[in-house]
C-alpha cells in the first residue's frame, strides 16, 4: 500500500501493507485473474485465511478491490475498504472505483 485516504477518526494502516508479499495470498492471485473482487471480508477466510485475518485485525468488514493492468500486465490493485458497522452503497462504491481505476492505470503507463 503506497497512498492511503481515511476518513477522520479512523487509523492508518499503510505500514502494515508496506512491502507486502501478494504471492502469499490465494485470493490476491483470484483478484488478479477475475480483475476484482468485492465483498464480506468473511467470504474471503475459506479460500484465504491469511487475507482474512489480515483484513480483521484491521476492523476491516467490507471491502471493494479492482486490479489494474497495462494490456494483460499487472500494475497493482486499489482498493476501498469499511470497517465497522458502516453503511456500503455498492453502486456508488463500483462507480468510483472503476472510475478511479482507470485514471491511475493510465498514469501509470
Amino acid at each position: 500500500m503506497r497512498i492511503e485516504e481515511t476518513r477522520t477518526g479512523i487509523q492508518n494502516v499503510d505500514e502494515e501493507y508496506a512491502d507486502f508479499s501478494l504471492s502469499k495470498y490465494a485470493v490476491i492471485s483470484d483478484l488478479i485473474s477475475n480483475g476484482y473482487y468485492y465483498g464480506s471480508v468473511d467470504s474471503i477466510k475459506i479460500k484465504d485465511e491469511r487475507m482474512y485475518y489480515k483484513f480483521r485485525s484491521n476492523d476491516v468488514q467490507n471491502i471493494a478491490l479492482i486490479a489494474l493492468y497495462f494490456g494483460d500486465r499487472p500494475l497493482g490493485i486499489l482498493g476501498i475498504s469499511y470497517c465497522s458497522d458502516n453503511y456500503i452503497d455498492w453502486e456508488l462504491v463500483g462507480h468510483v472505483i472503476r472510475q478511479n481505476s482507470v485514471k491511475i492505470a493510465t498514469l501509470l503507463t
